[in-house]
């Protein structure tokens, strides 16, 4: 299994989002997507969209 990061900030952009799982819902191998920012938080998106950040760039480090 593959693993994909999504990189959430204030701000960000739905599209990137969206663009990423749309282009892994139809590859052959089977992916992972975990949401990381600089904390474990909601992020807000441009457009009013909520975000919850699964993991912190600090714990990937560890």
């Amino acid at each position: 299994m593959k693993q994909a990061l999504v990189m959430l900030y204030p701000g960000f952009c739905y599209f990137e989002v969206a663009a990423l799982t749309e282009i892994l819902a139809f590859k052959e191998d089977e992916w992972t997507v975990t949401t990381v920012g600089a904390d474990r938080q909601n992020y807000l998106g441009e457009d009013g969209l909520q975000v919850l950040a699964e993991k912190s760039f600090l714990r990937l480090i560890r």
